[in-house]
């Protein structure tokens, strides 16, 4: 359980960190639909065959996600607050909907025989560092 909501931590980190940040408004939207990618293709995986096939996607989009945050990072010192308050209203749905979504599909994955924690963390931290096209 405490992987599972690890993981639910990684793909929303981005997404959280961006509510903060001045002039991430496009970024914002880009990690949402990033994180909703991730559960679209968590979606599909119903066997340890489409775990496998999914697996290449998830990375990619995983290492996106690491990626966007980094570069994030160098903007924190630009947060305007009422702008940094005015993301975050506007987003807060949309960033609780989306990890909902990923959170339930995170836990459906983990619980498929074959499939479970291991694959995971597999796409969770095997390519975070580096960033790819969908």
């Amino acid at each position: 359980m405490k992987i599972v909501i690890l993981l639910t931590l990684i793909g929303i980190a981005g997404i959280c960190y961006f509510g903060v940040t001045s002039g991430a408004e496009g970024t914002l939207s880009d990690m949402v639909e990033c994180l909703n990618e991730m559960t679209d293709i968590l979606e599909t995986v119903k066997d340890k065959e489409t775990a496998t096939k999914a697996l290449p996607k998830l990375q990619n989009l995983a290492g996106e996600m690491k990626a966007a945050s980094v570069k994030m990072e160098d903007r924190i010192s630009e947060v305007n607050p009422e702008e940094m308050q005015e993301i975050i209203v506007k987003y807060q749905n949309t960033i609780a909907e989306a990890n909902e979504r990923f959170t339930k599909e995170v836990m459906r994955v983990c619980s498929i025989p074959g499939v479970g924690m291991e694959y995971m963390q597999s796409f969770a931290f095997s390519n975070a560092g580096s960033s790819g096209s969908t």
